[in-house]
């Protein structure tokens, strides 16, 4: 872990880690350095007791070699994000449910869950974070 921060420092601002090795090595070493790695892995929409409304539960993945600090969730659909929560420190390979209540989805929108939506934890893969799925039709009344 230490390591990683080291590399990671060199290659924003060498000069200040004294070390004046060639760029392309601090690189090499972050691509194979364990990090973690956080995913959703699947998005629930579960109808709540009050008419119109939804739970939204997330299943937040660790597929990293490293733990993961404590980050956040955001869920959103139709320019509408609903307020992030928080997802607990996940060891390697461990997950979690992470859930947050809004407003319905419209019938076939597309539902998007990101995860580390604060950018709290220093990734192997920025890239992976998003989940989408579709809005499924409402529940009969």
């Amino acid at each position: 872990m230490v390591a990683d921060r080291w590399i990671y420092g060199y290659v924003v601002q060498p000069a200040a880690l004294r070390f004046y090795g060639p760029s392309w090595l601090a690189l090499a070493a972050l691509r194979v350095l364990p990090r973690p790695n956080l995913v959703v892995s699947s998005l629930a929409l579960r109808p709540t007791a009050r008419a119109g409304r939804y739970r939204y539960v997330a299943f937040v993945r660790n597929t990293g070699r490293s733990a993961a600090d404590a980050s956040q969730l955001r869920v959103a659909y139709g320019g509408l994000a609903l307020p992030l929560a928080a997802v607990d420190a996940l060891q390697p390979g461990e997950g979690i449910e992470v859930a947050v209540t809004g407003p319905a989805c419209a019938e076939g929108a597309p539902v998007d869950a990101d995860a580390d939506a604060g950018e709290a934890v220093d990734e192997r893969d920025e890239a992976d974070n998003r989940f989408t799925r579709l809005c499924p039709p409402a529940p009969p009344s």
